[in-house]
């Protein structure tokens, strides 16, 4: 009788059959028949399967594109989603893009390291990238909105304009994303009777505009203030010039235009007089505006 080990290192999960056989001399397997057998065990099934996906620190993920922010890393997540982490199985493991950040159709951005021993770091090819579609949430602001009338300006709404002055509007628009974004305006400016004046719509050019920064659109021609009265404008600022997304808007007063003097006056000179009870007239006639008599 005696007491003995044997290590076995299966390559693969499968289901093995061990037996073990006695011998006079130690002989290896394969000469196993050329001397008798003087005792043989029953048959013992042993089933090698995977590993199961305990240890998820096994596997990180490198950003190696622009499009996603390398120090967010937070906007990307690993979920196992079979019961077992075979590593000869491409389907139990999924990386799941979570954050606005990083666009869902382009998977180009995104690569895999894996540092564990239970994953072999040599055979990417078990590992899949699964994207979540995230709507995106566009975020933007009208900062500043300025009207133009010859060698003035102020901030809209402006009062008080003078008629019969040119005006011209400035609209600023800001980037409240992390990412680099092209921003678009579209305007309508009606005078008080409700006649739209201008209707200006426009995307800005490369490079865009970059997170926090502003953008500063301008009529591209001037219109009359030729009308006394309240002028309006409604405004809206959007991102994503493939399917538009308004992020901003204004809509409300651009100004008042307060009525101009009349061009010329007629002043009459009454002049009283005792003699004949009453007034004379020595003096009637129409002045031009801003004139002393």
């Amino acid at each position: 009788t005696g007491t003995f080990s044997i290590d076995i290192t299966p390559e693969k999960k499968s289901d093995y059959e061990v037996t073990l056989v006695a011998t006079p001399a130690p002989l290896s397997l394969p000469v196993v028949g050329v001397f008798p057998v003087v005792g043989k065990s029953d048959m013992v099934k042993i089933r090698v399967a995977e590993p199961t996906a305990t240890d998820i620190k096994n596997i990180e993920i490198s950003v190696i594109g622009l499009a996603f922010p390398a120090t967010d890393i937070k906007n990307i997540t690993i979920g196992v989603i079979g019961v077992e982490f075979p590593s000869t199985d491409i389907k139990n493991i999924a990386i799941g893009v979570i954050g606005p950040e990083f666009p869902s159709t382009d998977i180009k951005n995104i690569a895999i390291g894996v540092i564990g021993p239970e994953f072999p770091a040599t055979d990417i090819k078990n590992i899949e990238i699964a994207l979540v579609a995230v709507p995106v949430e566009y975020r933007g602001a009208i900062s500043k909105k300025e009207l133009e009338y010859n060698e003035s300006r102020g901030t809209i709404p402006v009062s008080n304009v003078p008629q019969d002055e040119r005006g011209k509007v400035h609209i600023w628009g800001r980037n409240d994303m992390v990412t680099n974004q092209k921003l678009g305006i579209h305007w309508i400016v009606k005078d008080p009777d409700g006649i739209v004046v201008e209707d200006y719509e426009d995307w800005e050019s490369w490079p865009n505009t970059d997170p926090g920064k502003t953008h500063e659109f301008i009529s591209p021609g001037r219109f009359d203030l030729n009308k006394p009265g309240t002028w309006t404008i409604s405004i809206s600022l959007a991102m994503n010039p493939t399917s538009p997304v308004q992020v901003a808007s204004y809509a409300g007063a651009l100004c008042t235009v307060k009525a101009a003097p009349p061009a010329t006056y007629h002043l009459s000179i009454f002049v009283p007089t005792w003699a004949y009870g009453g007034y004379v007239t020595p003096s009637s006639g129409d002045y031009p505006a801003n004139t002393t008599v």
